[in-house]
């Protein structure tokens, strides 16, 4: 070949594939403008498919589930956040019976403050207790029992200081005492 006709050639080639590559992506017809306005008028149909629709467990099951893992796996790893969990939804059925009944009786959160109790003394140097001792209090001063509360939030500050619950905490500390008339 020579080497004129092989320059053309390139030439030909590059030109070709550049062609090519500036096309750009296939739009659907009667869209031509690639903009935000463009997708007004476009209609999606979502059809969900059965078998990732989440299942309705009732909260009695879950407790029921939790303690029987509780039960089953004694030196599971997972044991901590399993106890904090169940005190959570010890304590969320609490809240919701109290909400559902607006007696003048005090609602029972002896379960909740129970696991609470139980999670840290089984794990006193988890890392996470932070959260255990937040919620250990809130169901405390929730039934009733301010100055174990207020003992707890005192904890809860003084071990763990920079916690996210530090700010809610003192607010809480301070109110139970402004409450309790111990101003100083």
């Amino acid at each position: 070949m020579k080497p004129q006709r092989l320059s053309w050639l390139a030439v030909a080639s590059l030109t070709a594939l550049l062609a090519a590559c500036s096309s750009g992506p296939k739009r659907p017809p009667g869209d031509n403008e690639p903009t935000l306005a463009s997708l007004r008028d476009r209609t999606v149909s979502v059809v969900p498919d059965p078998s990732d629709t989440p299942r309705v467990v009732a909260e009695d099951q879950t407790i029921t589930a939790y303690r029987q893992f509780l039960a089953a796996a004694p030196k599971a790893p997972q044991r901590p956040e399993a106890m904090r969990r169940l005190g959570d939804l010890e304590m969320d059925s609490a809240d919701r019976k109290s909400a559902d009944s607006p007696s003048s009786d005090v609602p029972d959160y002896k379960a909740a403050i129970a696991r609470y109790e139980e999670a840290l003394a089984a794990y006193p140097d988890d890392p996470r207790n932070d959260r255990v001792l937040y919620q250990l209090a809130r169901a405390q001063e929730s039934s009733g029992q301010l100055e174990a509360s207020l003992k707890t939030l005192s904890t809860l500050v003084s071990k763990y200081p920079g916690t996210l619950h530090a700010d809610e905490a003192h607010f809480r500390r301070g109110e139970m005492l402004f409450a309790m008339r111990a101003y100083k």
